[in-house]
This record gives structure tokens, sequence and C-alpha cells, in this order.
């Protein structure tokens, strides 16, 4: 164990482990971070007296002696704001540390409220009743599915909203003057929570796959980094131009994309059932999925998801796949799992190394991903961060 003294990054080291790991005792703190028990204790005290973890009860270890010792976690109270686009919806959280999350709204955009300006009014008008309830939210992550450049919130292109070119973390900042604001691609958020808090925490190279609602978004994780592009616009997964005997036009303009054969809009038109702009994706595609009599639908599209994810672990060799939302639902459907399995083997080299598919470990691992974005300044710095916001 270190007796060096201690030293400003203790408290960040601390706060992200019972951040990511929950409530632990303070001896055990001590031996992950490698701290002397001095040094142990500086940092808790500082991290309390910035209101962000509490100390409980000691906590007795039967495989321990001594004194009992007293158990840290996070302080239960919402620190940001994560809110989720999607080409039909909008979803907007307070979020603390820990991942608690409340007072989650999703409401229905239609056709006509669905222009950069409309949803950033409409987000706007959703934000400003948290700021207040809750004093100090130090941002507000905005999962977005789109290609966008993150650091300035240029959209370059959200092809199932239609939006071309838009300065989307402008529109918001006049709306919300002050605020921190944190665009990214919806994809790559659920990587990020993914593997800091669910499925990929160990996997040494994550593919993480989703459909939220329509399209198909992804994100690549490495040694427990989010591996981005070198512009941010990595693992455009849904994009992949598959083989197909039935061609479709995607509306990016190409032709037999992946996510034109494995979405909502492929499942439900196997299935027969129409697809229009008002229809809710997530509720079609369960409808879907609980019928028993649309079970050739079912394999059809899961056998394009094998397509696809034989593509992705040629090019990637990842050692573990993981299916968020619609995706995940179509993988845990009877009958589901062996077809994509069988569909990814195509590739030598999952017959050579089979790479096991899992679906998310947590419940909204996009939402969860927006808030880890927007918790990094407070992770990072925990005494500017809170003596930023008062």
């Amino acid at each position: 164990m270190s007796t060096t003294p201690f030293t400003e990054p203790a408290p960040q080291r601390l706060l992200s482990l019972v951040h990511r790991h929950g409530p632990l005792t303070r001896a055990e703190i001590g031996r992950r971070l490698d701290l002397a028990r001095s040094a142990t204790g500086v940092a808790i005290t500082e991290l309390e007296q910035l209101g962000l973890i509490q100390c409980g009860p000691p906590v007795e270890s039967p495989r321990r002696l001594g004194r009992p010792s007293p158990q840290v976690s996070v302080r239960p109270r919402p620190r940001v704001l994560a809110a989720q686009v999607r080409s039909r919806s909008l979803t907007i959280a307070a979020v603390g540390l820990g991942r608690a999350l409340t007072d989650r709204t999703e409401v229905v955009l239609p056709p006509a409220e669905r222009t950069p300006e409309a949803v950033a009014d409409r987000l706007a008008e959703l934000a400003r009743p948290l700021l207040r309830r809750y004093p100090g939210l130090t941002g507000l992550a905005i999962a977005l599915p789109a290609v966008l450049d993150a650091p300035n919130g240029q959209i370059h292109a959200a092809f199932h909203l239609g939006w071309t070119d838009v300065p989307f973390k402008k529109l918001l900042a006049e709306r919300l003057p002050g605020l921190a604001l944190y665009p990214c691609n919806d994809g790559h958020l659920a990587a990020l929570a993914e593997s800091r808090h669910g499925a990929a925490q160990q996997a040494r190279v994550a593919v993480v796959l989703g459909s939220d609602d329509v399209g198909i978004g992804g994100g690549l994780v490495q040694h427990g980094v989010t591996f981005d592009g070198s512009a941010g616009h990595a693992l455009e997964a849904g994009h992949l131009q598959l083989d197909t005997a039935e061609p479709t036009r995607c509306p990016c303009g190409a032709t037999s994309c992946f996510e034109t054969q494995a979405d909502a809009r492929a499942l439900l038109k196997h299935a027969g059932v129409p697809f229009t702009d008002t229809t809710d994706p997530s509720a079609a595609v369960a409808a879907v999925l609980a019928d028993p009599t649309q079970t050739a639908a079912i394999q059809a599209t899961a056998d394009r998801i094998g397509a696809g994810l034989a593509v992705l672990v040629t090019l990637l060799n990842p050692d573990l796949v993981i299916l968020t939302g619609q995706l995940a639902a179509m993988h845990d459907a009877p009958g589901a799992r062996e077809r994509i399995l069988a569909g990814m083997e195509t590739s030598h080299v999952a017959r050579i190394h089979p790479v096991p598919v899992t679906t998310a470990a947590l419940p909204t691992p996009v939402l969860l991903g927006a808030a880890e974005l927007a918790l990094a300044p407070l992770l990072a710095a925990p005494r500017t961060a809170t003596t930023a916001t008062g």
C-alpha cells in the first residue's frame, strides 16, 4: 500500500470508484486505490465537504479483523440532465452519481414538431422545471441520432429527422443560456454507459449495437475506452451496405444499408405491418415479437442482424457484441438468437474465435451514457465543478 502524502487525484479516483461500483467500505476503497488509511480519510473528508459522498454505519466483515469499516457511497441527488432525441420522441431525466435517475419524462414529437427549432424548444421546455427543482445541476448532455461534430454541436446529418447542417448546440444554448451542453451520438453514448457500468466492463474490445427508434447506431469500446474515430463518426454501423435480394433505399442516399434490413422498419415489413410517420417503433416491434404467427418475420430479420454482425466481427475482431433496445428484444425472441449466431459464423474470424452476443446490462444505456458524459467534468475535478455551480 502506498504511504505517499495525499495528492490531488485521490478525491477524483475515489469519487469515480464509488460512482461506478456502488457503496464500498473505507477499507475496501483504500485497498482498491492503493492509498494509506490517512490518505483515504483525507479524500473522503474532502468529498463529504463538497456534498458528493456520504459515510454510513460501519460494516462488519467476517473476513476482516479489527474495527468495522464505515461504508462510503455517493450522495443521492441529481447532478446533471440527460436527454435523448429520437425521430419521433424525446426523453429527459435528472441523473445523479451512481446512475441515480429521476424525473424521467418522455414526450411524443408529432411530425410538425420535428424541426431542429421545435425540438430545441421542446427540450428547453422540459429542462427548465428540472433546473429550477434541482439548483446546481452542472450540465445537459443530449444523445442524438446523428452524425455530428460533438464539441461544437454541429449536426452534419440526422437522416431520420431530415436534418442537415444544423447548429443544434447553438439553438439549444439560445434557449438555455449559461448551461453547459454536451451533444453526442447516441450509439457512442450507449457504448460509453455499457463500458462504465454494464456488459462491456470486462471486455477488451466490444461492439455495441442498438436501435431505440428507427435506424441502427453503434459504438466501439477498446480496453474500457470508447473509440470515436478521427472526427467522431466511427461505427456508423447502420450504414454498412449488405448484399440483399430486395435492395432498399436508405435515407442516407445509399442502397441496402444494414439498418434497412434489420431495424424496426425491416421487421414490420416482413410482418406485413404498415409503418407510418406516427408509428411507435418500439411498441410495433414488441407487438410483432409477441405474435406467435410472426415467426418467419422474426427469423428473416434475425438473419440480417447476423449478416451485419458478421461484417463487423470480421473488421473489428471483438471479444463481445452487445445489443441494445429493439435489437436486444429481437435477439431474445424465440429462435432468433440461434439465427443471429449462425449468420455471424459466415465470418471466418467468428469461426476461428467465436464471439459471444449478449444484451445490454443497463435498462437505458443511451440515457445513462448521456449522463456519464455530462458528469465527466464533476468526476474529473470535483472541487472545481461544485465551486462553479455554487
